[in-house]
């Protein structure tokens, strides 16, 4: 089992999001970014999450980030 500080948001369908906070605590990591996967050690067990490519790719216009407020734009700016 695996614990930590989470933020609830509405996600319009997305399980979750893996923040830099948690994501920094698992040391080092192996990322596919083909396969949309990442492997980690946790308590000498390698641990694997797999994203679902249905919700992982989305195409936005620059006329439409335009759009965005400034706040939206930072944060996305810091993925």
């Amino acid at each position: 089992m695996m614990e930590g500080d989470f933020f609830l948001f509405d996600l319009g369908g997305v399980d979750l999001i893996l923040g830099v906070a948690w994501l920094a605590t698992l040391g080092e990591i192996k990322a596919n970014w083909q396969t949309l996967s990442m492997s980690f050690i946790h308590q000498v067990q390698n641990m694997i999450i797999q994203g679902d490519p249905k919700v992982s790719k989305a195409m936005i216009s620059s006329k439409a980030l335009k759009k965005l407020d400034k706040a939206k734009v930072d944060i996305m700016s810091m993925l």
